[in-house]
């Protein structure tokens, strides 16, 4: 068995990320218990240093669930070629509101040499050509009342609405690409269903410290405004603990008639971690 808690620090309210307990049912099946990262989109499952991109694509904070109160089981099999995981999450575990959990569930399918979750190439430039597919859904039972506005991903849903996602993932010696589609079914047949989408590749092709990433973002395609188009030069200065990254982001207005908007972004990322006690 093993437990994990993190804390984030900044801002002015210290938040508890993470509080969990792993334990071991047997070689190829496990139970995780407390609070933790639900298993829904790729990009939202990769630790923060080994994203390639300083932040998530827009679709990502709109459909995850993010960290919440719960249980889940994860299967291996086939050498870990099939990874299968399974839970019930409480949004809202202050109100012990046992009548409305979320059911979560994600399959991925490595092919080749597989993916590893790391979105940047260069931590990986020596890895075999490997691909990962992936699906995950959740849905929400219960009483159809509007869900808070502030529950992050579940704005918009409701109970009975299933949240589908798919990812794709490549790599071949340093060109690293990762594209993850969402689509929010909604119960009532007189309401549109959202889907959105995102795809982005980086590369470091002179196998140095430099990289660099194109990513392009379509929140809703059924309104092609707030389209995103971003471009992405990253300076490891000691592996994916210290980067700094220089970014440009083109985005269309939601608004035809408004302007293009314009942003540039110089960003250094510092990762430091501290360990606390053995596992069980």
């Amino acid at each position: 068995a093993s437990w994990f808690v993190q804390t984030e620090l900044a801002g002015t309210a210290n938040v508890l990320l993470d509080a969990r307990i792993r334990l071991a049912l047997s070689r190829s099946l496990r139970l995780t218990l407390g609070r933790f990262i639900t298993p829904f989109s790729r990009a939202f499952l990769t630790p923060v240093p080994k994203l390639a991109f300083p932040d998530f694509a827009s679709p990502v904070g709109d459909y995850r669930v993010g960290r919440q109160l719960g249980a889940m089981l994860t299967a291996k099999l086939l050498g870990d070629r099939v990874r299968l995981l399974g839970g019930v999450f409480l949004i809202d575990p202050s109100s012990l509101n046992l009548f409305r959990p979320v059911f979560m569930g994600r399959a991925t399918l490595a092919l080749g040499a597989g993916m590893a979750p790391n979105m940047a190439p260069y931590l990986t430039a020596a890895s075999p050509t490997g691909a990962t597919l992936g699906i995950s859904a959740y849905n929400r039972i219960g009483p159809r009342t509007p869900i808070d506005a502030n529950a992050g991903s579940l704005r918009g849903a409701e109970p009975g609405d299933l949240t589908v996602g798919i990812d794709v993932s490549v790599r071949h010696g340093s060109l690293a690409c990762v594209a993850e589609g969402f689509a929010r079914l909604k119960a009532h047949a007189n309401v549109r269903k959202r889907i959105a989408t995102y795809a982005q590749c980086q590369a470091s092709p002179f196998g140095s410290d430099w990289e660099g990433g194109l990513r392009a973002t379509i929140p809703d395609v059924n309104d092609l405004g707030g389209v995103v188009a971003e471009a992405l030069v990253t300076r490891y200065l000691r592996g994916q603990d210290l980067k700094v990254q220089l970014r440009y982001r083109l985005a269309t207005a939601v608004d035809p008639s408004a302007d293009l908007s314009h942003q540039l972004t110089l960003q250094l990322q510092l990762h430091t971690w501290m360990a606390l006690g053995p596992n069980l």
